[in-house]
């Protein structure tokens, strides 16, 4: 079975836990994808006009994907990919920025896990 989270919707650490608890006991063997993003970022929501406009905050984030298997020891991380590597097909300075780790880093990333 699968289980899809996009985004955290302002969810701190501590509840994206609880989530994945009762994902990972109600969907044993489920592939969960997230959206992921930098916790260099999580205080710059306003940065994000779109998510700024409704009034969520973003309250965590993730440096690597790998992270996430801290919060759940029955959760394997698969693949992550980076949005800045697809974005440049479209526009042309990602190009340069999937380029940059240091700001590739920052990007969100669309990561896939498997339920152990």
């Amino acid at each position: 079975s699968e289980f899809w989270i996009i985004g955290d919707n302002g969810m701190k650490e501590e509840d994206v836990k609880k989530v994945l608890d009762i994902m990972q006991r109600n969907f044993p063997s489920a592939t969960l994808v997230l959206e992921l993003l930098s916790e260099k970022v999580v205080s710059k929501t306003s940065m994000a006009t779109s998510v700024s406009k409704t009034g969520a905050t973003f309250k965590w984030g993730v440096l690597d994907g790998k992270d996430v298997e801290k919060l759940n020891n029955k959760i394997k991380f698969i693949e992550e990919t980076n949005l800045a590597d697809k974005m440049y097909i479209k526009m042309g300075i990602y190009k340069i920025f999937s380029k940059i780790s240091a700001i590739k880093n920052l990007s969100n990333r669309i990561a896939l896990f498997k339920f152990i």
